[in-house]
C-alpha cells in the first residue's frame, strides 16, 4: 500500500519539543494519505523572556504579529510580545505520491509511484517567501501539480514495455531532466530536490500478465540459449584443457630434460672447479709451511741476537749497578762516619757546656750551702761519737789529767778488751 504525502503546518507546545514533533507521522489509512509536519508554530508562556530554537530548525519571530527578523538556533532573548510565526525544518523530507492514468506512447494508462527528497534552503530571502508566501500546503499542491505533468510528459514519451525501465534508471536523463524542472520552479522559494526516483510502476492486470508471460518465454528461450551455449563452452573448454595440459606436460618434460642437462654440465664444472681448489690448496699449504719455516728461522736469529743483547745490557746494568752500589756504600760509610764524629763533637761540647755549668752553679752554690755543710759535718761527727758510744768493744783514751773517773774508766774498758782482770 502506497501512501501519498502530505506536507502540513503543526501546532505545537514549546519550541524545545520541536524535534520530538517533526518525526511523527500521521497515517490516514482511509485516504491512504500519510501528514508530515514541515513548519512548526510553538506556543510560549506569557512570562518567560527566553526562546530556545533547536538545532536543525530557523525561527521566524514576529512583535505584535509584524516580523522582524529570522533566528538562528540558541537561545534567544524575548519580550512577551514576541512570537515565533514559524519555525522550519531544514532537514530532508522524503515524499511520497502517485500519478494515475498516465497515458504511454501507445496508450496505455499506467500508474507510477515517484519519490522525492526535498529540503528548505536556510537562506533568509527564500525562506521567508516559503514561509509567508508559499508553506507547506502550497508546496504540497504545487509538488503533485509539477509532478504529474512532469511525470506524464516522461511516460509519454515511452511505450509501455519500456515504462520498467524508469525503475532502474538510477541516472535516467529523463529522471535528471524532471529534477531540474521541479528545481527550476521552486527556486525562489528555497526549496530544493536533491533526489528522485520511480520506486514502482503499476500496469493494468491484463498488460502485466501478458508482458510476464511473454518475459517468461523470453527468459526460458534466453535460459535454453545460454545453457547451450555454456555446454558447448564446456565442451571446448575441456578440450583447451587437455591441449593445454599436454602441451604444458611436453614442455615440462624439455625443461627438465634441458634442466638435467645443465645440472650435469654444472656438476662437470664444479669438479673442474674442485680439483683446481685442491690444487691450490695444496700449494697453498706448501707454500705456508715454507714461509713458516721461514718465518721461524728468522725468528729464532732474531730472538738470539735480542738475547745476546739483552745479556751484555743485563751485564753492563749489573757492573754498573755493583760500582754505584760500592760507590753508595763508601759515601754511606764516609757519611756516617762524619755524621758520628759530627755528633760525637757536638755531644763533647754539650757536655762540657755541662761541666762547666755545674762547676759554674758549685761555685755559687759553695757559699751558699757552707753553713748546711758545717751541720751535716757535726751531724756525723756526732753520729759517729754516738756509734762508738754504743759499741762496747771500744775503749777511747787520751789526755784526761783533768777527769780522775774518766781515766779509770778509760782503764778498765782498755783492760777488759785486752782480756785483762
Amino acid at each position: 500500500m502506497v501512501y501519498t504525502t502530505s506536507l502540513v503546518t503543526k501546532q505545537i507546545g514549546s519550541s524545545l519539543e520541536a524535534a520530538d514533533y517533526i518525526n511523527r507521522v500521521d497515517f490516514d489509512q482511509r485516504n491512504q494519505v500519510k501528514r508530515i509536519p514541515m513548519i512548526l508554530v510553538p506556543s510560549r508562556w506569557g512570562c518567560s523572556f527566553w526562546v530556545c530554537v533547536p538545532q536543525g530548525f530557523r525561527a521566524l519571530v514576529a512583535s505584535h504579529g509584524k516580523f522582524i527578523e529570522i533566528w538562528d538556533p540558541g537561545c534567544h532573548y524575548a519580550p512577551p510580545w514576541y512570537t515565533v510565526t514559524h519555525l522550519v525544518a531544514l532537514q530532508h523530507f522524503v515524499y511520497d505520491t502517485p500519478v494515475k492514468e498516465c497515458p504511454t506512447l501507445d496508450n496505455v494508462m499506467v500508474t507510477i509511484d515517484v519519490t522525492l527528497v526535498l529540503h528548505v534552503t536556510k537562506e533568509d530571502e527564500t525562506l521567508k517567501k516559503f514561509a509567508f508566501n508559499l508553506g507547506p500546503e502550497g508546496l504540497d499542491g504545487m509538488l503533485q501539480q509539477i509532478q504529474q505533468d512532469s511525470v506524464r510528459a516522461m511516460v509519454r514519451k515511452r511505450k509501455y514495455n519500456e515504462i520498467y525501465d524508469l525503475m532502474n534508471a538510477d541516472h535516467d536523463e529523463a529522471l535528471i531532466s524532471t529534477m531540474k524542472d521541479i528545481n527550476l520552479s521552486f527556486r525562489d522559494y528555497g526549496v530544493e530536490i536533491t533526489a528522485m526516483a520511480v520506486t514502482n510502476v503499476h500496469l493494468p492486470d491484463n498488460i502485466a500478465q501478458d508482458m510476464a508471460q511473454t518475459t517468461i518465454y523470453h527468459n526460458q528461450d534466453e535460459f535454453y540459449k545460454l545453457n547451450q551455449e555454456h555446454k558447448l563452452l564446456v565442451i571446448e573448454n575441456e578440450e583447451k584443457e587437455k591441449k593445454h595440459k599436454q602441451a604444458m606436460k611436453e614442455k615440462l618434460e624439455q625443461f627438465e630434460a634441458e634442466q638435467k642437462k645443465c645440472l650435469a654440465s654444472e656438476h662437470a664444472k664444479l669438479d673442474i672447479i674442485r680439483a683446481n681448489t685442491k690444487k691450490l690448496l695444496s700449494e697453498i699449504k706448501e707454500q705456508e709451511s715454507a714461509d713458516v719455516k721461514k718465518i721461524d728461522s728468522i725468528a729464532q736469529l732474531k730472538v738470539a741476537g735480542i738475547d745476546a743483547k739483552k745479556d751484555v745490557e743485563l751485564a753492563t746494568i749489573k757492573a754498573q749497578g755493583s760500582a754505584e752500589a760500592e760507590q753508595i756504600k763508601v759515601e754511606k760509610r764516609a757519611f756516617i762516619t762524619t755524621t758520628l764524629a759530627m755528633a760525637d763533637e757536638s755531644v763533647a761540647q754539650k757536655r762540657a757546656e755541662s761541666l762547666h755549668i755545674e762547676a759554674e752553679a758549685e761555685s755559687v752554690a759553695a757559699t751558699q750551702l757552707k753553713a748546711k755543710r758545717m751541720f751535716d759535718e757535726k751531724m756525723l761527727q756526732l753520729s759517729v761519737i754516738q756509734k762508738l758510744a754504743s759499741n762496747k768493744d771500744v775503749s777511747i783514751s787520751g789526755n784526761s789529767s783533768d777527769n780522775m773517773i774518766a781515766q779509770i774508766l778509760s782503764s778498765s774498758r782498755g783492760a777488759a778488751i785486752l782480756g785483762l782482770k
